[in-house]
């Protein structure tokens, strides 16, 4: 009487990484088991990103082997890396860009919105994946503006005020005082603030200052600040005092006093 039996296979493991490094697999390694010890079924039990790839599996039968695969695609949910967009006022006609960036498996896609509307580029403003880039901005750029990522598993999203400033230009005060010592360099400060940046002429009874002059020469009088952008203009008058080196027309005496006296230091200059 023959007996016919069928060999039992030996069964062995390999990983190829998203890297295309190759990897033996062996029982408990790398949080990989095989359950109860038998290499038919690959176990883990806690699944991470380094366990990605393609999973070979071969079963040999003396001088005979032939193998089978499976692919293991790690996924993970969207999340925010780097800095959060922030709320900003930018001048009309200048120029801005917010950056949104994540990350995840698979890697996320982006999306602009404003005030809920989905964004498309244009001649002023251009979509670049997480960048959102202004030039020349307008007044109607003005908005709540979000970024949205998204890989397929879940979409998260980051908002921002963008307030686009264009306003006349207007002083603090109207009106300044300026002491300047004679043969000294001097320096009147004048900042107005406007939307956009305001040019500044400046006058001196009533014509305007060349500054193409290696020098100026000022004398007491007042000057008169024109800060002027297209919306509108603002004037301030500075009252400009220069005087020469101080001279002291009386200085304290030398005196000798006895306790509890009063005593009277005199000092005056000109």
């Amino acid at each position: 009487m023959f007996y016919a039996f069928r060999p039992t296979p030996v069964y062995s493991w390999k990983r190829i990484d998203v890297y295309d490094k190759e990897h033996t697999v062996k029982n408990g390694v790398d949080g990989i088991t095989f359950d109860y010890g038998d290499p038919r079924l690959l176990v883990i039990k806690s699944a991470s990103r380094n366990h990605a790839g393609q999973y070979f599996c071969t079963a040999t039968i003396g001088d005979k082997n032939d193998t089978v695969e499976g692919s293991l695609t790690f996924e993970v949910q969207p999340t925010w890396i780097g800095k959060i967009i922030e709320a900003v006022s930018p001048s009309v006609y200048s120029n801005h860009s917010w950056t949104c960036n994540a990350t995840g498996f698979p890697t996320p896609t982006y999306e602009w919105y404003k005030n809920g509307v989905k964004l498309a580029g244009s001649a002023t403003r251009k979509i670049d994946g997480g960048t959102l880039a202004f030039s020349n901005l307008a007044k109607t750029d003005t908005g709540m503006y979000q970024c949205v990522a998204d890989n397929g598993l879940d979409n998260i999203y980051q908002s921002a005020h963008l307030d686009v400033q264009a306003e006349k230009p207007v002083f603090d005060t109207n009106t300044g005082k300026t002491t300047l010592f004679l043969g000294a360099k001097g320096v009147i400060k004048c900042h107005a603030k406007a939307a956009p940046y305001a040019k500044n002429t400046w006058r001196k009874d009533g014509v305007n200052i060349n500054f193409s002059l290696p020098r100026y020469t000022l004398v007491n009088n007042e000057d008169l600040v024109i800060a002027k952008n297209e919306f509108g203009m603002d004037t301030k008058k500075i009252s400009v005092q220069v005087v020469g080196e101080i001279t002291f027309i009386e200085e304290p005496q030398d005196k000798t006093t006895t306790r509890g006296s009063q005593i009277k230091l005199k000092c005056k200059a000109e």
